[in-house]
């Protein structure tokens, strides 16, 4: 499953959000589109990729704001958990808070709930909610490689300090995000990769949550 899948992460907008292209021969998916639509769709023509998915692991702004353009340009559809709609519909006016101007985001066109399956050129990619630092947050999970969004970091997890947000569903997702294989390599949706391995071992947060059992 995951190992034929290339992934390419291009890091945009004020937030310095991680966006992913992940391809399998001549089609890719958009993971995170959180701004600097031309910068994505530079690699996306460049490699002559069919888009056949616009997803996002959650509805803050800097993961969503290129959303709109994206999904003109490339008539692809929108997927997100539908628990971080609300989100999706003030992106554009959280993202003026910062500075920021976007289109406003049309709704989803389809629900990544638990279970969903977002395919790639027949490979696949799972999706697991792990709601914490939204409600909706979610991972996809292929065979050797899992996007966490901005639930679980190199060396850290994701805030919980935002509406929306819950450390006690956070910490649940976590335990959740633990019972993964060990060798998965960790996309996060801020800063460098990882794998699940290493986060049970040196992340702190993670040590503590799962009771330094690692």
């Amino acid at each position: 499953m995951g190992r034929k899948l290339k992934v390419e992460r291009v890091v945009v907008g004020p937030l310095y959000t991680n966006c992913y292209i992940v391809s399998n021969d001549n089609e890719a998916i958009i993971i995170d589109p959180g701004g600097e639509a031309e910068k994505i769709s530079r690699i996306i023509d460049t490699n002559g990729f069919n888009v056949t998915a616009i997803i996002a692991t959650h509805g803050h702004f800097d993961h969503i704001l290129a959303v709109e353009d994206l999904r003109k340009r490339y008539r692809a559809p929108f997927a997100i958990n539908k628990k971080d709609l609300w989100l999706v519909r003030i992106a554009h006016r959280i993202a003026s808070g910062y500075g920021v101007m976007g289109e406003e985001i049309s709704d989803p066109d389809a629900d990544l709930a638990e279970g969903s399956v977002v395919r790639i050129g027949g490979e696949e990619l799972r999706v697991i909610e792990t709601p914490g630092h939204t409600p909706g947050s979610v991972c996809l999970v292929g065979e050797d490689l899992v996007f966490t969004g901005d639930t679980l970091f190199r060396g850290s997890v994701g805030r919980t300090d935002f509406p929306g947000g819950s450390w006690a569903d956070l910490v649940e997702s976590l335990k959740k995000i633990a019972t993964l294989n060990e060798d998965l390599i960790v996309y996060p949706g801020h800063g460098p990769p990882s794998t699940i391995g290493d986060e049970k071992r040196g992340n702190p947060f993670l040590k503590m949550i799962l009771g330094n059992m690692v």
